[in-house]
C-alpha cells in the first residue's frame, strides 16, 4: 500500500467541515495539555480533546471511512478517534498506531480551516523504505497503515496558533473480531448519521 491524499474529505457546501471546525475550533472549545511520551524521557506536551467525540466528529469518520473503503475495497470499522494540537515547539515523534500489518488504517484529517502554509506543520510518514511528506493542507486527510512509523511537524514561529488534526482510526471489518480482543478496542461500528 502506498499512502494516499483525500482531497475534500468533508463537504463544505453542506456545512460538514465547518460543524467538525465548530467542534474543534480552540476559540469556541477548550484544549487540554497532556504529557505523553511514545519512546522518550520527559514526556512531550501536546493539546489534545481525547474525551471529547461530537457528532459532527462522528460523521466526518464515516464521510472518511467511505472514501477510503473506494480506495482500499475493503469494508472498515471505525475504531478510535485522537485528536492533536500543536502549538510552535511542541515537538512530535515519530510514533505507529497499531502495530498488526495489513489490518487497520489511519486517515489524518487536516482540520483548521485558515492554515497558512507558512506555518509549516507537515504530516511525516515512513513505510518502511521510504519517507513521504504531506504538508498541512486544510480539509484533506491522508490515509496510511496503521504499522507505519508517523508524526506530525509543529506549527513554524510565524504563528502562535494551534496545529489541529484528527486521527481517524480503522480495522478491517473482516478481523474486527480478533483484532477487538487484542487490542481491548471499544468499537463503534454500526452508528448510522
Amino acid at each position: 500500500m502506498k499512502p494516499f491524499v483525500i482531497e475534500d474529505a468533508l463537504s463544505v457546501d453542506t456545512g460538514e467541515f465547518a460543524s467538525v471546525w465548530n467542534e474543534l475550533n480552540p476559540k469556541i472549545r477548550n484544549w487540554k495539555l497532556n504529557n505523553y511520551s511514545y519512546k522518550t524521557e520527559p514526556a512531550l506536551s501536546m493539546w489534545g480533546m481525547n474525551e471529547y467525540c461530537p457528532v459532527p466528529l462522528f460523521g466526518a469518520a464515516s464521510t472518511i471511512k467511505l472514501k477510503c473503503q473506494k480506495v482500499i475495497r475493503k469494508p472498515l470499522t471505525l475504531v478510535r478517534m485522537h485528536t492533536n494540537g500543536q502549538t510552535s515547539n511542541q515537538t512530535s515523534e515519530f510514533h505507529i498506531d497499531y502495530p498488526d500489518p495489513d489490518t487497520f488504517f489511519s486517515a489524518i484529517f487536516f482540520a483548521r480551516p485558515d492554515w497558512n502554509a507558512q506555518w509549516a506543520g507537515a504530516f511525516t510518514c515512513y513505510d518502511g523504505e521510504k519517507y513521504h511528506l504531506f504538508p498541512y493542507i486544510p480539509n484533506q486527510a491522508v490515509v496510511i497503515a496503521s504499522e507505519w512509523e508517523h508524526y506530525g511537524e509543529p506549527p513554524s514561529t510565524f504563528t502562535s496558533e494551534l496545529r489541529v488534526t484528527v486521527a481517524f482510526m480503522y480495522c478491517l471489518t473482516e478481523k474486527l473480531d480478533e483484532m477487538s480482543e487484542k487490542h481491548n478496542l471499544k468499537v463503534i461500528h454500526n452508528l448510522r448519521l
